[in-house]
């Protein structure tokens, strides 16, 4: 990311797997600040170099104070778990759909420009393999529908708004520092290999 410099960047999230490796890969050449509530992150993932906001994406002071002065912003907090989402909807949908029209909002008073975090899961389950972006969008759990709104306030705050948005639309991250809990197929190959499976 060298060509992104001398911007303030917020990363939500930022204490968290993907947050983390942005938050690295981006504090030399710019002035970061995370917020992250450490939920699912932890403070000793924030890179030296970045401001750490702890707070929860929910919560509106929180979230002016991270925002405030920003350039850029990558939207990475959420809650992550499908199953999770199943055993509380209501709290997936403030977390996922609810604090991302929060954050769309604090972006348009700040003129910030935001790639959010959206997955796969706003497939369901594909007709196909691989899935095009054309593919039916019938999401199967509430963290699908949710993101699967983040995905349409992007594209409206952009219409209605002006602002730049750009959702990512996440399958299987994998890297270092990740929680095997999510590592999904990934981590499944590499099990496999290591033991001579198929």
């Amino acid at each position: 990311m060298s060509e992104l410099s001398g911007r303030r960047v917020l990363v939500t999230g930022g204490a968290g797997f993907v947050g983390s490796h942005l938050a690295a890969a981006l504090v030399e050449d710019n002035e970061v600040r995370v917020l992250d509530d450490l939920s699912g992150g932890s403070r000793e993932n924030v890179p030296e170099g970045a401001q750490l906001v702890v707070g929860d994406i929910r919560d509106d002071d929180a979230l002016a104070a991270a925002m405030d002065g920003a350039d850029l912003v990558f939207h990475e907090a959420a809650m992550v778990s499908v199953e999770a989402s199943v055993e509380n909807p209501p709290r997936c949908n403030r977390v996922n759909a609810g604090a991302t029209v929060d954050l769309l909002e604090r972006a348009r008073e700040e003129d910030a420009r935001v790639v959010l975090a959206s997955s796969s899961a706003i497939y369901g389950h594909p007709e196909s393999v691989p899935v095009t972006e054309d593919e039916p969008k019938e999401p199967t759990s509430p963290y699908g529908i949710d993101k699967l709104a983040l995905d349409h306030y992007a594209r409206r705050y952009h219409d209605l708004y002006g602002l730049e948005t750009v959702p990512l639309r996440y399958f299987n991250v994998f890297g270092p520092g990740q929680n095997p809990e999510y590592s999904a197929v990934v981590n499944v190959f590499f099990q496999q290999a290591a033991s001579g499976g198929p």
